[in-house]
This record gives structure tokens, sequence and C-alpha cells, in this order.
């Protein structure tokens, strides 16, 4: 006796093209070390994979051909359900709703980076008060 699985459901989601040199779009979604895209399989319980034009992750990649890379960039989801899809959708489009919260998410990202680097500042620690380093405190300066 044979069980079928049920195919799982996918969606295009063609990304907003944002003229703005200092918003990296892709990497705002993408997160720190890709942390914001599992957290958002994580909820949405799905898998995304970003294609399309500016989706190369290296130089080396440029001139590779992968499914999608002739498009303009987009979220390839897949999930079990239509409303899983549409959860993961809503996130993805949260990200990039107002400059400021752009911005603040952006600096939280950041600051995830610098825990995970062991270079986090934030903890209290000043700059240096010399020269306004944050690589050292006035103590260290020379």
């Amino acid at each position: 006796m044979e069980t079928k699985v049920a195919p799982r459901k996918y969606r295009k989601h063609f990304l907003p093209e944002i003229n703005d040199p200092h918003l990296n779009v892709l990497g705002l979604r993408l997160g720190t070390r890709g942390q914001t895209l599992k957290e958002i399989e994580a909820t949405s319980h799905t898998k995304i994979t970003f294609r399309g034009k500016g989706s190369n992750r290296t130089k080396r990649e440029v001139g590779k051909i992968y499914p999608g890379s002739d498009e303009k960039l987009h979220a390839y989801i897949q999930a079990d359900t239509d409303e899983q899809i549409n959860a993961a959708v809503t996130i993805i489009d949260q990200l990039l709703m107002h400059s400021d919260m752009q911005n603040e998410f952006r600096r939280q990202q950041l600051r995830e980076l610098a825990k995970l680097n062991g270079t986090d500042m934030s903890a209290g620690t000043q700059g240096c008060s010399i020269c306004d380093s944050m690589l050292h405190s006035a103590e260290e300066c020379s």
C-alpha cells in the first residue's frame, strides 16, 4: 500500500525595485548570517530561496545560471499550505514597510553580528574618548 505525499505548494514573490544605494534589500531580508531568513522560515513553516537578478552570493557565481536567474529578484517560497506561504509573504513585506523600521531592524542585525563575532561594544563599554575609536578604551589609547 502506497501513501502519496501531497506536492508542496510554491509561489514566486517578486521584491520591489528600490533605487536606494544605501539599502541592501536582499541583505535586509537575509539578515546576519541568514538569521532573519531562518526565523522567517521557522515562523511560517516554509522554505525560502532568493532567486533572480542580484541574488548571487559571490562574484564567482555571477556567470552561473540558476533557476529563475533571468527574472527579477524574487523569493521562491515553498510550503505545504497557502496560509504558510501567505504568512511568509507578509513577514517579508513588513521588512521594507517603513524606513525608520528598516534602520532599527538593520541596527538590530548588526548588533547580532557583533555578538556572534565577539565584538559587541554595546554592553556598557564606551569607545575611546581620546580618538573616538570604538575598538579600544581611553586607557588603551596610545
